[in-house]
């Protein structure tokens, strides 16, 4: 089962249900290997992301967001999730991934209302 707000989301490729997660150490993990400043934010990551020019980094930033729910995966498994998914589909659920992780900085407004980027399951407006 997949917690949006710990930064996962569900995707299905290869005949199985997969979860992707861009928590704190995947976060961590992914500003190490793309050179990132250690106070870069998930907005850096996502820059980082939408500059990659070879799939071999692609692929790589797939292993990471598939390995904590699915710690056995290797890099050639990641990029077949990614082959089966397409590259544009693929990024838009990291991109997901990311929007979810962000944390919010907004203090919560006065009188109980809405705050974030998402509700919790069954609220109305």
């Amino acid at each position: 089962m997949t917690n949006r707000y710990k930064g996962e989301v569900e995707i299905e490729a290869l005949g199985q249900k997969w979860t992707m997660r861009l928590g704190m150490n995947e976060t961590i993990e992914l500003q190490d290997a793309f050179g990132l400043e250690e106070d870069a934010g998930p907005e850096d990551l996502m820059e980082a992301l939408q500059k990659i020019k070879t799939l071999k980094k692609l692929r790589s930033f797939f292993h990471v967001v598939l390995r904590f729910a699915h710690p056995e995966i290797d890099e050639k498994t990641a990029g077949q999730v990614v082959t089966e998914l397409g590259l544009e589909a693929g990024v838009k659920h990291v991109l997901e991934c990311l929007r979810w992780a962000m944390p919010d900085r907004e203090p919560a407004p006065a009188g109980g209302g809405k705050r974030g980027k998402g509700e919790a399951p069954g609220a109305t407006s």
